[in-house]
């Protein structure tokens, strides 16, 4: 009994020593691991061809629970329809266009009053100090 327990045992660490050796090696990155498998997947045993045929049928039997929408028609545009979506969309852009330029010109105008107020903050400060220069 002790005997087999102890075969058991040293096959046990025999297996750990080569899992240890196998993570340290590099060359065994390239190898897939479906290789290190006792039956190959590519070559399924008599049981497992049946199963497999047997799932294809009962795929192929069953409904899909996908949900099919029933209100959706697709239809092809007359080119009058794609006429009126495209110009549209043209004045969707035009007025979009229009907005961003109204808003330029904003700030445009903005920045050109700010200018003029500093230059006449300037001017009165200038003034300002001519002034106090001449009070004793």
């Amino acid at each position: 009994m002790e005997d087999g327990n102890q075969e058991n045992s040293s096959r046990s660490m025999e297996q750990l020593a080569d899992i240890s050796r196998g993570w340290k090696e590099g060359a065994d990155l390239k190898k897939p691991v479906s290789a290190q498998l006792k039956r190959s997947i590519s070559k399924p045993a008599q049981s497992d061809k049946a199963e497999s045929q047997e799932s294809k049928r009962a795929n192929t039997c069953k409904p899909s629970n996908r949900r099919r929408p029933t209100e959706t028609v697709i239809r092809s545009l007359s080119s009058n329809q794609l006429a009126e979506k495209y110009n549209l969309l043209v004045d969707k852009k035009n007025v979009i266009a229009d907005h961003v330029q109204k808003k330029l010109e904003q700030e445009i105008d903005y920045a050109r009053i700010e200018h003029e107020l500093r230059v006449q903050a300037l001017k009165y400060d200038i003034k300002k100090r001519q002034l106090d220069s001449l009070r004793p």
